[in-house]
């Protein structure tokens, strides 16, 4: 996926090749390898990182072993890299309480921060969301596209990241923010 892509572009231009770019490929050993794992380590990066940059060297060894462009994958003597992901820290209550406050005073902004803080939702999938996803009736919202930005297609409708399509219950609250977006949302259309 386009997603895929980018973190591994990311892995390759910011980490292996700043550390192996000079290397001889058919000449690198698991030791330099190892070394990278641990350099990465020692300068704290996160373990989905470290782990990322393990996944695709091995994959493009992996690659260059089948179509024969070398004999052996140096990676598969590595021991993969082990550790926990850093879970990710909450807004700090003044903080959300704040921002919540500032979008209140704006329709769309209300209805999006409502959705990505209080049901939360990813900021693909907010953008993602369609009016024929919400039903009013059932207080219903489905989950089932995320939008993207994508290198030389722009912004595209994509699935959602867990591939999987998802209902939630909403409040009455959270039904009446939508009605008032969507309102709002109207008189934007007349104007246009």
């Amino acid at each position: 996926s386009p997603e895929t892509k980018r973190g591994y572009r990311s892995v390759i231009k910011n980490h292996i090749n700043p550390a192996m770019g000079t290397l001889k490929v058919n000449s690198l050993s698991p030791h330099a390898i190892e070394q990278l794992m641990s350099d990465m380590h020692d300068k704290n990066y996160g373990f989905g990182t470290i782990k990322l940059a393990y996944a695709v060297l091995r994959a493009a060894f992996n690659y260059a072993v089948k179509m024969g462009d070398l004999t052996n994958n140096p990676v598969k003597k590595v021991t993969p890299p082990t550790g926990q992901f850093k879970s990710l820290k909450h807004i700090p209550q003044k903080d959300f309480v704040a921002i919540y406050e500032q979008a209140q005073l704006n329709g769309y902004t209300h209805a999006r921060v409502e959705l990505g803080m209080m049901v939360g939702l990813r900021p693909g999938e907010v953008y993602g969301l369609k009016w024929s996803d919400i039903d009013f009736d059932q207080q219903t919202l489905t989950i089932e596209r995320q939008l993207q930005r994508i290198s030389g297609k722009g912004l595209v409708f994509r699935p959602v990241k867990q591939k999987e399509i998802r209902t939630l219950h909403l409040t009455k609250s959270q039904i009446e923010i939508l009605k008032t977006h969507h309102f709002y949302q109207e008189l934007e259309k007349i104007k246009w």
